[in-house]
């Protein structure tokens, strides 16, 4: 399911069913810079590390996330527009490592998994009356069976 409209709307209900139902967060990394670090240290207590863990949609380096109260407050503030080339970019949320949600902030796209638990909540906002289209997005391949590959 993918979603191109009213997208800062959509985003609000994403990030509030994220709130209640997802327990980690995923971005990409498009660039370090200062704020990146400032960033990774505030939130390193709630880093995800040495797992092997996908991400839909993933472009360079992916960063995992316990989604904490901290995270949650931080995501709160967050616009869907505010992550359009940003140090991190296109966030995923997840329930039990499974991703659930992933997004494609360029582009301005949201997804949200087929096999998605709760479908009912997005389908009682008119989220499932949008038209599914098929998108030509990179495999699903985790940083760390890339990672493997090399060695």
């Amino acid at each position: 399911m993918v979603f191109e409209t009213n997208i800062e709307e959509k985003w609000l209900d994403v990030k509030q069913y994220a709130s209640k139902r997802c327990d980690m967060v995923a971005f990409n990394v498009l660039y370090e810079c200062n704020e990146y670090f400032v960033f990774m240290k505030e939130y390193q207590d709630s880093m995800i590390l040495g797992e092997d863990l996908d991400k839909e949609y993933a472009s360079g380096q992916s960063i995992f996330f316990r989604y904490t109260e901290k995270m949650k407050s931080f995501m709160e503030e967050k616009s869907f527009d505010s992550f359009y080339n940003d140090f991190i970019e296109d966030p995923s949320f997840y329930i039990a490592g499974k991703e659930v949600v992933w997004t494609i902030t360029h582009e301005n796209y949201i997804f949200l998994a087929d096999d998605l638990p709760d479908f009912e909540y997005f389908r009682a906002k008119g989220f499932l009356l949008e038209i599914e289209q098929q998108r030509d997005i990179p495999p699903k391949v985790s940083f760390w069976k890339q990672l493997k590959k090399l060695f």
